[in-house]
């Protein structure tokens, strides 16, 4: 089971879904996805906290199983056809991944099903910058979405989240920022209300970052 598992749909659906480039060890134990996680831990304690979203379980969905080589579960499937907000971490080696291009296009063709039942001028899709990227540089599906959060302040538009995860001990934008953040999770599920869909629809999914570049 995964360490942001949830237990079926209506009100313990996660609010999120945390998509991210899975960074593998270079010795037993070592964890290189360390702020990744603590970042997913403080979104779901914050939403926790801005919702009624009930306790004994994650509020968000977060695969830690994932590697080169191995086959989609259950968990993911089902996280992506019923969770509010999907949040691609920005960072180089995100869009060279074949597994988070395969999630995007998930909960895009989620997002279209949405849209042809309701119509919404909003989307679900709430990047994240992780690491600085060259906007020039990466795909259009992902060049074209706002990822500056200007509220989070220059230290995260110039250095990324991840540089402030790193110095919260001495730096308190982190822990500003992750509740910016949840709170803004928490407005953009309940402005998209995206349905949850069959997982069915997500049969031969593609990698969107293939070929894309603006």
């Amino acid at each position: 089971m995964s360490d942001g598992s949830f237990s079926g749909d209506g009100a313990d659906a996660p609010y999120f879904f945390l998509s991210y480039c899975h960074i593998e060890p270079v010795r037993p134990r070592e964890d290189p996805d360390h702020y990744v996680l603590e970042f997913f831990q403080d979104l779901c304690r914050h939403i926790m906290q801005l919702t009624d979203h009930p306790g004994g379980v994650h509020a968000g969905f977060m695969d830690r199983q994932m590697r080169p080589g191995t086959r989609w579960n259950d968990d993911i499937r089902h996280a992506l056809a019923t969770c509010r907000v999907f949040i691609p971490l920005y960072q180089p080696k995100y869009f060279r991944s074949e597994f988070c291009g395969m999630e995007w296009d998930a909960f895009a063709r989620r997002e279209e099903l949405h849209r042809a039942k309701r119509y919404s001028p909003y989307s679900a899709i709430m990047p994240v910058l992780w690491t600085p990227v060259d906007f020039e540089g990466i795909p259009k599906v992902a060049s074209e979405l706002q990822a500056s959060h200007t509220a989070l302040g220059e230290d995260y538009k110039r250095d990324g989240l991840y540089s402030l995860a790193v110095r919260k001990n001495f730096h308190n934008g982190y822990i500003s920022a992750t509740l910016e953040l949840a709170t803004a999770i928490v407005d953009i599920a309940r402005s998209t209300r995206l349905q949850p869909c069959d997982v069915a629809e997500f049969s031969n999914l593609r990698n969107v970052f293939e070929g894309g570049v603006t």
